[in-house]
């Protein structure tokens, strides 16, 4: 497959926080609250010299390879939509009541995928650190999870997409990357009756069929389980992190620093926008690629 290269100067926000309410001690140094986190080095001497990194999206939205990462989002809108994406959909693929974005999983099988030659690509271009998306906002999780059937292990390509690819990544010397855009899946999407999403058997894909507590309890379970499997060095969240509730947050935020201070580990988290009302002191570079076939 061909990469589409998208270059953004992104300015990310490196976490330093203001204080807030305390909130009961987990296992580690850090808190889930603010006054404790904000205690966190927010720049470690690593990513002080790591000015150029490489990211990926990549996931089963590659299948239509239309428009952009978000065609899970505009399948589905009523409206125009980008490049009318539902209007060409339903001409391709069938209406909705007969063919929804779970249809497109099967057909994801990533044969060409090389973990190895992605890395070296990385390397060889100058990053510093280097990773993909753990999950868009479509809801399918490109890791091996245990709290969603919808990952890349369990259907599609049958792979740990994400434990490939930072095996390779630090193989070759450079800090792992991980990317995690699904703070908003809840409300992305809202299934309409008749279609073929509305099905119990898709919850945990379209998140809007799930009660929103046991989807926020879910993100946060995800958000911890690619801690514990992959110890990103540098974890992202997209946007719109204030549709999540803030003890869940600050919950993550705690662990992940807990985490890395156990394998003495120096971390970096950083977000879009300023959803979790942070100060912002710090820049980096990253450049996007969106993989779709060819």
């Amino acid at each position: 497959m061909k990469p589409r290269v998208i270059l953004l100067l992104l300015p990310l926000a490196l976490l330093s926080c203001r204080q807030g309410p305390a909130n009961e001690t987990l296992d580690g140094p850090y808190r889930p609250d603010w006054q404790s986190l904000e205690k966190h080095v927010a720049v470690p001497d690593w990513m002080r010299d790591a000015k150029f990194g490489i990211y990926c999206h990549w996931g089963v939205y590659s299948v239509p390879a239309y428009g952009n990462e978000q065609y899970f989002h505009y399948m589905h809108d009523e409206g125009v939509g980008l490049m009318n994406a539902r209007q060409r959909h339903e001409q391709m693929y069938g209406p909705l009541s007969e063919f929804g974005y779970h249809d497109f999983i099967p057909m994801f099988k990533a044969e060409l995928f090389d973990a190895d030659t992605w890395a070296e690509l990385f390397r060889s271009s100058g990053a510093r650190f280097a990773g993909l998306v753990g999950e868009h906002h479509d809801g399918f999780a490109m890791w091996d999870s245990r709290y969603t059937p919808f990952n890349a292990r369990r259907m599609g390509p049958k792979r740990d997409v994400v434990g490939e690819l930072e095996r390779s990544i630090r193989a070759r010397g450079m800090k792992f990357f991980l990317s995690l855009h699904h703070e908003n899946n809840y409300y992305y999407v809202q299934v309409q009756p008749g279609w073929a999403a509305d099905n119990p058997k898709y919850a945990r894909l379209y998140g809007c069929l799930m009660p929103r507590e046991e989807w926020y309890d879910m993100w946060l379970d995800k958000s911890r389980e690619v801690v514990g499997k992959y110890s990103p060095d540098i974890i992202y969240f997209d946007a719109w992190m204030d549709s999540i509730p803030e003890q869940r947050r600050l919950d993550f935020l705690a662990h992940y620093f807990n985490h890395a201070e156990k394998r003495g580990q120096q971390v970096v988290f950083t977000y879009k926008y300023i959803d979790l009302q942070c100060i912002v002191n710090g820049f980096t570079i990253l450049v996007i690629v969106v993989f779709f076939p060819n």
